[in-house]
């Protein structure tokens, strides 16, 4: 049996108190401050008489499969038990779902909804709502049907369970509540919090604010300035168009830049991080963590952990986002700690390993330049260092008596590479290349050295080369000469670079002395005793003339204009 109750109050009246039966009853109230209870039954209850009618309401379904019509005015809905529908309308609603399935909407105000137990779906409507999913899984829509062109700032909160929170009902496709229109109620600032559970989170349009805190997340950006979160959990992070901040704290985390300047952040955990289009500033924290750039004039921090690092962002690892046309942007990669590997890619880039003087344990990076001019920089390490096609400066210095520079390829260009102390081997490549080894050099700040404890196989390739070993204090045969394979004396300079305690020495002391694999270079001092300063491979003492070697007084950095 269907009760229908209709409750009209007359000019002036304060509104009416009316509770339903046990049955499904049609409740509609007046336009003045009423309270109707539904009790048990699927209730059909209705705030006002008229779409005009402003009373505030207390509207409570009870028991049963409830729909609940706030109309006008500041109006309170309490679903109850059941599976209800409820809509705020107009006026700043409170809205309790209570436990069940429940739908619905706000409507235009500043609503406010708790949606609780069960997995349901509501949207907040026009103007600045607060939503809160409760336990269950649970959608949550800042904006949805009305007006076209009005909109608010949301916030959403999905507590408990796996939820699904949107800044607009336009970003959620397929988005439908039984009995509404559904219609894009335009775009704004949001601020969605996915709680505990696994959430999908979308801030749609303009600059929202987004958390996913614990569980797995998936949080979307969309368009406008937007801040994500992941929080806890491997969460995965797109941020979408225009200027983006990006976190995504403990977890093995996945973050997209998308197009814009953006800043993200991978925190503890082993992350992969994308800078995508625009300038970023890309940070790696703690972890083993996969990191590019992509295209824009990218800055990239490993942090700690061994770290793989790529400036354009087209390595193998970022199999998800080809790079089909080559833009050349100028990157600055930093490995941090741990055993890194960074590629500049295309552009004028700068590499750095990260390790600093006083460190417990310096780590072994692979230092890729790619093409361009690049500037690689090693302090520390049993580095592997390649500047690839381009006019290279690499500088790399080991601080330790136990650790080498093992390898150091300038590639194709004129390339400076300045070796402090120990180092394997140092290929200048192809073009006009100044190789400097041993110590007196300030590399990036670091600390001077006017010890050469460097014993080195120097390759200098084709073109004009210069080799530069550094004549210091401590005899170069303590730790070995240098070896040069292939200097040739029609094109290739031998510059001995002398410290202030060393000006003393001219050709006068230097001799040539014929050994089982080449030509020795021997500094003769005051007192008799010789230093072998370097090996020339395959040459004999008639393949070189005094005229090859020149003396250059010690300078800060070493380069082409030093020894012209």
């Amino acid at each position: 049996m269907l009760y229908l109750l209709f409750l009209m109050a007359g000019a002036g009246a304060l509104g009416l108190t009316v509770t339903g039966t046990d049955g499904d009853d049609e409740m509609i109230g007046s336009d003045y401050d009423d309270t109707i209870d539904g009790a048990d039954g699927d209730d059909f209850i209705a705030g006002d008489f008229s779409e005009t009618g402003g009373g505030d309401d207390l509207l409570i379904g009870g028991n049963g499969l409830d729909t609940i019509f706030g109309q006008s005015g500041d109006d309170t809905l309490n679903g109850g038990a059941g599976n209800d529908l409820l809509d705020g309308g107009t006026g700043n609603d409170d809205i309790q779902a209570g436990d069940g399935w429940d739908r619905g909407a706000g409507g235009d105000g500043e609503d406010t909804i708790f949606a609780h137990g069960g997995d349901d779906i509501f949207t907040g409507g026009a103007q600045d709502d607060v939503m809160f999913g409760g336990a269950g899984s649970d959608v949550l829509a800042g904006d949805d049907f009305g007006l076209i062109e009005e909109h608010g700032d949301d916030t959403l909160w999905g507590e408990e369970g796996d939820d699904s929170l949107y800044g607009d009902i336009s970003s959620a496709p397929g988005f439908y509540i039984p009995g509404f229109s559904m219609q894009d109620a335009g775009h704004s600032a949001d601020w969605l919090i996915g709680g505990a559970g696994h959430d999908y989170i979308d801030g749609g349009f303009d600059n929202d604010s987004l958390e996913g805190n614990d569980g797995d997340d998936v949080i979307l950006g969309g368009y406008g300035d937007d801040t994500a979160d992941g929080g806890a959990g491997d969460d995965s992070i797109n941020t979408g168009a225009d200027n983006d901040q990006a976190f995504g704290d403990a977890g093995a985390d996945t973050i997209l830049g998308g197009n814009g300047n953006d800043t993200l952040s991978g925190g503890a955990g082993d992350d992969q991080l994308l800078g995508e289009g625009g300038d970023d500033s890309v940070d790696g924290d703690e972890g083993d963590d996969l990191i590019g750039g992509d295209s824009g004039s990218d800055v990239l921090n490993g942090g700690a952990g061994n770290d793989t690092i790529t400036g354009d962002g087209n390595a193998p690892i970022f199999s998800y986002a080809p790079y089909s046309s080559y833009v050349t942007y100028n990157d600055t990669l930093d490995g941090g700690a741990g055993n890194d590997l960074l590629e500049g890619g295309y552009g004028d880039d700068l590499l750095r390993d990260g390790d600093r003087y006083g460190d417990s344990f310096l780590e072994d990076d692979t230092l890729l330049g790619g093409d361009g001019n690049d500037t690689i920089i090693s302090l520390g390490g049993n580095d592997v260092i390649e500047g690839g096609t381009g006019d290279d400066s690499i500088a790399a210095r080991s601080l330790s008596y136990y650790e080498s520079v093992d390898y150091v390829d300038g590639g194709a260009g004129n390339d400076t590479l300045r070796i402090t102390n120990w180092a394997d081997t140092v290929l200048g490549g192809e073009g006009d290349d100044v190789l400097s080894v041993g110590g007196g050099d300030h590399a990036d700040g670091g600390f001077p050295n006017s010890f050469s404890y460097s014993s080195a196989i120097l390759t200098g390739g084709e073109g004009n080369d210069i080799f530069a070993l550094l004549y210091a204090d401590v005899p170069a045969q303590s730790f070995g000469a240098e070896r040069i394979t292939d200097f040739d004396g029609d094109e290739d300079l031998l510059a001995i670079v002398l410290d202030a305690d060393e000006m003393d020495i001219d050709h006068d002391a230097l001799s040539l002395r014929q050994g089982d694999t080449g030509t020795t270079l021997i500094v003769t001092r005051a007192d008799g005793s010789e230093d072998y300063l370097a090996i020339l491979q395959g040459l004999s003492p008639e393949d070189i003339s005094l005229q090859d070697i020149v003396f250059v007084a010690a300078q800060g950095h070493l380069d082409a204009a030093s020894y012209a």
